[in-house]
């Protein structure tokens, strides 16, 4: 979706793909020099303000709520474990009693089922309450939906207002120009100032409406249609110069970013996310059916050297090989946990269309000869990122971090 929607809120992909607003003064820099004649096309204070007041307070949340999820994972783990370890510690009762005494073996015994059961109830409240239904996880989604619908409003005026723009591109002087100039920043305030009444008090049921696939399809302006401006104009080659720029391409390069492999262990990208997850699991599974092979190997071994003293040889053993067969399906399910709160191979597959859907789009864009061409381009290019964020919100909507 668009630049940070996965909504990745780290400082790296702030300082490449926050960029498109020019938003920051080495932005407007940087841009400054090859768009001056429609600087004041793209850049708007006012948006920019509203944009990063809502992506900050997302990031805030996002963070907050990723580690309530990590927290309702280690309590749940805990819980599994603590419990099994009472099972062991039962199961080794007069080894430990002969060392602990009987009332400190039954003190260690009460506390590992009590921290069982605490640990167990404090994971389902703060995976279901914490995150499923709770505050920072709303507070996330609605804010990074508002942050977007921003952006997007932004650059959907580029089509939506396309007359606008041109009548404030001409003029018989630079004072006349300067004047239309001023004159399409006052329409443009009138119509952020529209945008922004409509989310007053409703960014709750608008994001509801989205997640619902209902009639709600994220054109932020009044007029749906491609304006007809009766052939191309020169004065708006730079319009669409800086449309590609900032919005097609940098959306096609954000969603190669995304799908790079760090090399990482604790990686914020989702395909090195997924492939350690998998990994983790992967060998979860081995290690369980090696630990078997070896259980029913020492049975048989114990059982043809000293039948008789099957009891006695292999019961001490036989704790800790159960306690391993425990400890691997917890961690699976601890990975497992993890995969249905941070959704790695979703978000690949959403960022893979999305990469595949922006190329297709630049190269249309590049292959129009006409201005009227290059606009329908854009309009799917908008749709194309609302369709995107759409498929965000819904699936972090789903998303649980419960064990």
């Amino acid at each position: 979706m668009a630049a940070d929607t996965s909504f990745e809120d780290d400082k790296l992909d702030e300082a490449i793909f926050n960029d498109d607003l020019l938003a920051n003064d080495g932005d407007r820099n940087k841009f400054g020099d090859g768009f001056k004649s429609i600087m004041h096309v793209l850049d708007d204070t006012r948006l920019q303000a509203h944009f990063h007041r809502y992506k900050d307070l997302a990031g805030k949340a996002k963070a907050a709520s990723h580690r309530s999820g990590a927290w309702a994972i280690g309590l749940g783990t805990a819980a599994i474990l603590l419990a099994g370890t009472e099972i062991i510690t039962d199961y080794y009762n007069p080894f430990v009693t002969a060392r602990l005494g009987e009332s400190t073996t039954n003190v260690v015994l009460f506390v590992l089922a009590v921290g069982a059961a605490v640990c167990g109830i404090a994971s389902v409240f703060v995976g279901r309450m914490g995150v499923l239904i709770g505050k920072r996880k709303r507070n996330w989604l609605h804010n990074r939906f508002m942050a977007e619908a921003t952006r997007q409003f932004h650059f959907q005026s580029m089509i939506a207002h396309l007359p606008d723009i041109l009548a404030s591109l001409q003029g018989t002087d630079d004072p006349a120009r300067e004047k239309a100039k001023e004159a399409f920043k006052g329409k443009r305030n009138e119509w952020f100032s529209e945008f922004r009444s409509g989310f007053a008090g409703h960014i709750g049921p608008m994001f509801q409406r989205v997640v619902d696939l209902s009639e709600l399809d994220g054109w932020w302006h009044g007029n749906k249609e491609i304006p007809d401006m009766g052939g191309d104009h020169p004065e708006l080659a730079p319009l669409f110069k800086a449309y590609r720029m900032l919005r097609l391409e940098h959306q096609h390069k954000y969603a190669k970013y995304k799908l790079q492999d760090d090399h990482r262990i604790l990686s914020a990208f989702p395909r090195q996310q997924a492939a350690v997850l998998r990994a983790i699991a992967t060998w979860g599974i081995g290690a369980l059916f090696t630990i078997h092979i070896l259980l029913l190997v020492s049975i048989i071994i114990v059982v043809l050297m000293s039948a008789k003293e099957f009891g006695n040889t292999f019961s001490p053993w036989s704790g800790l090989l159960n306690g391993a067969i425990i400890l691997i399906p917890v961690i699976i399910l601890a990975t497992r946990a993890f995969e249905d709160g941070l959704l790695p191979e979703t978000e690949v597959d959403r960022y893979e269309r999305y990469e595949a859907g922006t190329a297709a789009l630049l190269r249309q864009f590049d292959t129009s000869k006409t201005q009227a061409e290059k606009l329908v381009a854009m309009r799917r290019m908008e749709q194309l990122a609302f369709d995107e964020m759409v498929d965000f919100l819904r699936a972090n909507n789903r998303a649980v971090f419960v064990i």
